[in-house]
């Protein structure tokens, strides 16, 4: 029997040290599952500020484009604007050339008949030139009449017995 107490001890030894052995792997495991459990902790917290920070992200985002595009609609009212004026100024612009060259014809108008004025005033005076004695002459003729109706006129009164004047 000698020998099953041998063998008692050695597996009363090899109990203790596998009970050792398996409280310091629990204990090692109890660290670890409290590590493991400050981890998840932390990583749950990181969890919800991620969400938080994805939540306002996704805020920050519907509100960018919310001004996106209220720019894009300024935007293309300014295009509108900016074609609408480009139009108008096209169109003025051939006004104005259309202005500008009947400005050129009727400056050249005008200037034809300033020379033809020119030329009527010159060829007026050398008519009046000419007449001028015809004019005398009619003036002269027309008092000769006005004196010969006199003439007849007192001719007659006298004949009449009409008191002269």
């Amino acid at each position: 029997m000698h020998n099953f107490g041998v063998y008692s001890s050695i597996l009363l030894i090899c109990v203790f040290q596998t009970k050792a052995t398996l409280e310091k792997t629990k204990t090692t495991l109890e660290a670890e599952n409290t590590d493991l459990s400050n981890d998840l902790k932390q990583v749950q917290m990181a969890k919800q500020e991620s969400e938080r920070k994805r939540k306002q992200a996704e805020q920050t985002i519907s509100e960018l484009n919310i001004k996106l595009a209220e720019i894009e609609r300024v935007k293309n009212e300014a295009a509108e604007k900016a074609a609408k004026g480009a139009t108008e100024t096209e169109s003025l612009a051939t006004q104005l050339e259309q202005a500008e060259t009947k400005n050129i014809h009727l400056t050249q108008k005008n200037s034809s008949l300033e020379a033809q004025l020119a030329d009527a005033q010159v060829g007026l005076g050398l008519i009046l030139i000419y007449l001028y004695p015809v004019k005398s002459f009619l003036l002269f003729g027309v008092f000769i009449l006005f004196l010969s109706w006199v003439w007849q006129s007192m001719n007659w009164r006298s004949q009449q017995n009409i008191p002269s004047l």
